[in-house]
This record gives C-alpha cells, structure tokens and sequence, in this order.
C-alpha cells in the first residue's frame, strides 16, 4: 500500500472514532426524559331532584242552587275562593245553599322547601240539563307559602316535601240560558280541576 493511501485509511479511521465519541457524547449529556403514566382524577356531583307530583283529592263543589227564574239577559256568575268564601252577581235570582259547598283541592310533592308554578286550564265545559255552563278564573291558594293568585301562582312545598293547594273557581250562566223554571230546582255543581305543577 502506498503512504498515501495509508494515511487517508488513517485519516478515516481517525474521523471514524471522532464521531463515535461525537455521539456517544451527545447521548451522554442529552437531558433524560420520563414518560409517566397519565392519570386523571374527577369527581362529579349531582343534585337528585325530586320530581313534582300533584294529586286531586277534592272537586271544587259549588254546592246547591234553588234556582228560581233561569231567563236571564245576560251572564250570572257564582264564585267561590280558594278560602270558600262565595259571591253571587249578574241576572240569575237563586238561593245559593251553603251545604256542600267547598273549594277543590289537590295535593302537591316534591324537593323540600322548592317554589313551584300552578297552571289551568282557562275554562272549563260543565253540562248542565239541556244547557252548558263554563267553570273558569280559577284561584289558588298554597297551604306554606299563603296568599292566593290565579293560573301561574307560586306556591312552595314544605319542609317535609308536601304542600295543599285550595283551588276555587267561578261558575258561569251563560247569557240567555234557555227556560224558566217554575218550581225550585236544586242541583249540586261540582268538578274536578286539572292542575299542572313546575318547579320555578
């Protein structure tokens, strides 16, 4: 082999070990990296509700009418509150009997001391004989939070998740109810008033 080829086999060789090292070097002072297992905690929380339930236990019950000229020109309306007092206005010449006569009421449960909204329906259709007379501007009243009000009325259940609700009405003779009677008629009203319950 001739010098020449010699020392560039040298030179390779020397190049060679310099980048090894070079390399072992750099793995050497290379920072080391540690790749943990990830782990996530959380905790979640949730408030259980519990859901509104409304029960009918009573009708609103306006009692008996002695009714004694049915021929009216216009509108007689009976109304009876949620406390149960009555009022009597328009055409109709009755005798409004206090026996039997009650507001309705219903039975409320749900999430302790929560506020609720009442709703009804804004009439409703009572057959009566040949005729039909409407049951509407209904009112209520809660047994804890007091007052009364009409359809969207806030009332409140207890401590205990309970609440009553009285519910009055007024019932109407539409105009020109057709007859008049003679003789005395009683006849007990009565109905049952679809409630619907929502927390506030």
């Amino acid at each position: 082999m001739s010098s020449d080829n010699q020392a560039q086999s040298a030179a390779l060789r020397v190049r060679g070990r310099h980048r090894a090292w070079l390399a072992l070097g750099w793995l050497l002072c290379a920072p080391a990296v540690y790749s943990a297992p990830a782990s996530l905690q959380s905790t979640a929380e949730v408030d259980i509700i519990r859901p509104l339930k409304v029960t009918p236990t009573r009708e609103l019950d306006f009692g008996s009418l002695l009714i004694v000229n049915l021929n009216v020109l216009g509108s007689a309306r009976l109304t009876l509150s949620p406390s149960g007092r009555a009022s009597a206005s328009g055409g109709l010449l009755t005798v409004w009997l206090a026996a039997g006569r009650h507001p309705g009421e219903a039975k409320v449960s749900g999430e302790p001391q929560l506020a609720y909204v009442v709703s009804a329906p804004s009439r409703i259709t009572l057959p009566w004989g040949n005729n039909t007379l409407f049951v509407q501007d209904f009112r209520f009243a809660s047994s804890t939070r007091g007052g009364s009000g009409p359809s969207g009325y806030v009332a409140q259940v207890n401590r205990s998740g309970n609440d009553v609700l009285a519910i009055g009405g007024t019932l109407v003779f539409p105009p020109r109810v057709v007859g008049t009677l003679a003789a005395l008629l009683s006849r007990s009203l009565a109905v049952t008033v679809p409630v619907t319950v929502q927390y506030q």
